[in-house]
């Protein structure tokens, strides 16, 4: 039988989640979901200075609001370091490892030397051949860093986005697995969780490729059999820059306080650098865990599209059920939240019904509400471009009808009124707007002595 799928999410909690790492996240996650594997959460949190509990939880907090549910997990590797100092203790009586005693204005030294003679700035070897005996005693008095001992010239393996990955390890030199003060490194952790966890597939961004060939050689040197690699193309934004924290909506939480809808943002996550065969954009996540595989994943960079996002969202909005819409809308109905919840739930959900196709996102619900719990007209500026006095007085008097259609029917007849002529005083005299949901729902909100009151109204100010 075959080894089942395991893939691992695993970002480092120095910051507020954004929408790079949650990318990887989606694939990482779609992927083990429609092989039926699972989904490791781990926290690389080896870094005591930028890592924060705070951030730990964020990441936890957002990918439960996406759905994006784990298996296993959070490990934290700044529980596990006892486990990586017996890796390279085994690794040491191996000769794979040995102790490196220059200091970094040695280092330095060396780099600035491999600089004037045009050679790549990686480590001379100067520690490499010390007598294990010296070594193992100078170690008991000096600082010393643990290097890596590269055995061969080239490494070639498979990723499964950009086919066979061949690498020139001579530029790459022997690095470090520990440093002087204790701190194991990113790609010691990385590799030996991989190999500990089972991980059969990692997948994550392409600026991780330099990273995957220490990984290798220290998983072959602890005779593991390497995952299999998938480096993703890098996310940019629209004007060609590469995506970065800073962006306007990279932050999860800022599209999560924006009003977007978690289905939508999976959805657009999904689609940057990876598309379905049918091409189709809006999916359900049924849909997306049943199309995708890493065979449809791009080479070329992939472009954060907010505009994209947005349509998602208003056509996932549009086909929202009222009563999941309504419990969704509440958190941000603000100034009309008392309002909305002082009537009858099927009057509430007949409010999110009329609204639900004006919103773009969540955002939007309280402007969209406004109108049917207060009555402004401060925003009706052009009403005299319209035959507004003619309209209203015509339609006053038929406020008490429930046939919207006839009402309208009867004021184009009286007025001779049509079109905008004719709609755009009715929706300014019931909303103090010009624009809004569909002008015969409103009118059906109303009761007719609200409509009557408006329309009064209406005529005194215009």
């Amino acid at each position: 039988m075959e080894s089942i799928v395991r893939v691992r999410f695993a970002p480092s909690p120095t910051g507020p989640v954004h929408a790079g790492n949650i990318r990887t996240a989606v694939f990482n996650w779609l992927f083990a979901r429609n092989l039926r594997g699972k989904f490791v959460l781990r926290m690389e949190d080896t870094d005591p200075e930028r890592s924060r509990k705070e951030y730990a939880e964020n990441i936890m907090s957002v990918l439960e609001w996406l759905g994006l549910d784990w298996d296993e997990g959070p490990v934290f590797q700044s529980q596990r370091t006892e486990i990586y100092n017996e890796v390279i203790d085994r690794l040491y009586e191996k000769g794979a490892v040995y102790p490196c005693f220059c200091s970094e204005g040695q280092l330095v030294s060396d780099r600035k030397e491999a600089e004037r003679k045009h050679r790549p700035p990686v480590y001379v070897g100067r520690c490499r051949f010390i007598d294990r005996d010296e070594a193992r005693e100078r170690c008991e008095s000096e600082p010393h860093a643990m290097r890596f001992a590269f055995e061969s010239e080239e490494l070639e393996y498979h990723d499964a986005v950009r086919g066979s990955v061949i690498v020139d390890i001579g530029l790459m030199g022997d690095f470090i697995v520990r440093r002087s003060n204790g701190m194991v490194t990113y790609n010691l952790a990385a590799a030996v969780d991989d190999a500990e966890m089972e991980i059969t597939h990692v997948i994550r961004g392409e600026d991780h490729i330099s990273n995957s060939p220490k990984q290798i050689m220290i998983m072959k040197a602890l005779g593991y059999r390497p995952p299999i690699y998938a480096h993703l193309p890098l996310i940019h934004m629209s004007g060609g820059g590469k995506l970065s924290k800073r962006d306007p909506f990279a932050s999860i939480d800022d599209l999560r306080k924006s009003g977007f809808l978690p289905a939508a943002v999976v959805n657009f996550l999904a689609l940057i650098g990876w598309s379905p065969e049918d091409k189709r954009e809006d999916m359900e996540i049924e849909e997306l865990v049943e199309k995708f595989s890493l065979e449809r994943v791009a080479l070329r960079s992939a472009t954060y599209d907010l505009g994209k996002l947005r349509w998602l969202n208003k056509t996932k909005i549009k086909r929202e059920e009222p009563q999941s819409l309504l419990a969704m809308s509440k958190p941000f109905a603000g100034r009309s939240l008392n309002n909305l919840e002082n009537l009858p739930e099927e009057r509430q959900l007949v409010l999110v019904s009329i609204i639900r196709d004006n919103l773009g996102t969540l955002a939007d619900v309280e402007d969209e509400m406004k109108p049917f719990f207060e009555y402004s007209l401060e925003d009706i500026t052009g009403v005299s471009e319209y035959p507004a006095r003619e309209v209203a007085e015509a339609f006053l008097p038929l406020c008490e009808s429930e046939d919207f259609k006839a009402v309208c029917g009867e004021v184009s007849g009286k007025t001779g009124a049509k079109g905008k002529n004719l709609y755009m005083p009715i929706r300014a005299g019931l909303t103090g707007r010009f624009h809004g949901p569909e002008l015969g729902k409103i009118y059906s909100w109303f009761a007719p002595e609200e409509r009557k009151a408006r329309i009064k109204t209406f005529l005194e100010h215009i």
